[in-house]
Formats: C-alpha cells, sequence, structure tokens
C-alpha cells in the first residue's frame, strides 16, 4: 500500500498551533500551583489545557481517517479499515 502523507500542512500547522496553546497553558497551571492560586481558578485552567489537547488529538484522527482509513477502503482493505476504527474506539473510551 503506498503511504499517504501524514498531514497538510494547513492540518500540521493546526495541530502545533493547538500544542502551541496547550504548552501555554501547561506552564501557566504550573504557575497557578506554584504560586497557590485559588482551586477552582486552576481546575478552570486545567480544563482549558485538557480542551486543546482534546482539539489536536480531534484533528490527528480526523487526518488519520481522511487520508490513511480512507486509502484502506480504497484498496479493498475494508477488514484492516474497520480495525483501525475500533482502535479509534477504544482509545477514546
Amino acid at each position: 500500500m503506498s503511504k499517504p502523507k501524514t498531514q497538510s500542512s494547513k492540518t500540521r500547522e493546526q495541530i502545533s498551533r493547538r500544542l502551541a496553546i496547550a504548552e501555554g497553558q501547561m506552564r501557566a497551571l504550573r504557575r497557578m500551583i506554584e504560586e497557590e492560586k485559588y482551586c477552582i481558578d486552576i481546575l478552570t485552567q486545567a480544563e482549558a489545557l485538557k480542551k486543546a489537547i482534546s482539539g489536536a488529538e480531534e484533528l490527528v484522527l480526523e487526518n488519520h481517517v481522511n487520508t490513511h482509513v480512507v486509502e484502506m477502503v480504497r484498496l479493498g482493505k475494508s477488514t484492516r479499515a474497520a480495525k483501525e476504527i475500533t482502535n479509534f474506539y477504544k482509545l477514546i473510551r
């Protein structure tokens, strides 16, 4: 099977941007802990960090389905494609 390009430059930029946001949120969260900020503010920042990471994960997953899984189906490897989708499901549970 010819291996499709992993991500388009647009997708790569979107993922990189979300991860950069997550890095900044992680630094802010660490600083908040060190400065003994209010617990609810820390939890709010932690939730924002989780959402940023989830956003990056969603982009990677969407890209994988639209490239690798579609290619598997196109090449008649539907069993392998189904296995990939099952693996995604197990990861997100």
